[in-house]
């Protein structure tokens, strides 16, 4: 099982936190990802501290994966970070459904 923790700007782990926050891309580094958020994974064969690659970022967001490929890296962040997760939109539409 891989387990993702969230680092703040300021290197602090966030607490508290059992699923991923707002996913930003690097927006304000002129694209160079250099200010994007990197996250501790824990998997069985041990620890890393990294960015996520465009595939996580994706699957993170219930897409298939490579649903962003065919433009740049920046780009796939950017479309990425401006979607909203397509399972939570089904929630929505289902309870919509239910109250009539």
């Amino acid at each position: 099982m891989t387990k993702l923790f969230k680092i703040d700007k300021k290197g602090k782990l966030k607490h508290h936190q059992c699923v991923s926050s707002t996913l930003t891309g690097g927006a304000h580094s002129g694209g160079n990802h250099s200010d994007m958020d990197l996250f501790i994974i824990q998997k069985d064969g041990g620890t890393s501290i990294r960015r996520l690659t465009p595939v996580e970022w994706e699957r993170l967001q219930a897409f298939p994966d490579n649903w962003t490929n065919g433009v740049s890296n920046t780009q796939r962040y950017k479309c990425l970070g401006n979607a909203v997760t397509t399972n939570v939109i089904t929630c929505i539409i289902d309870r919509l459904y239910d109250g009539y």
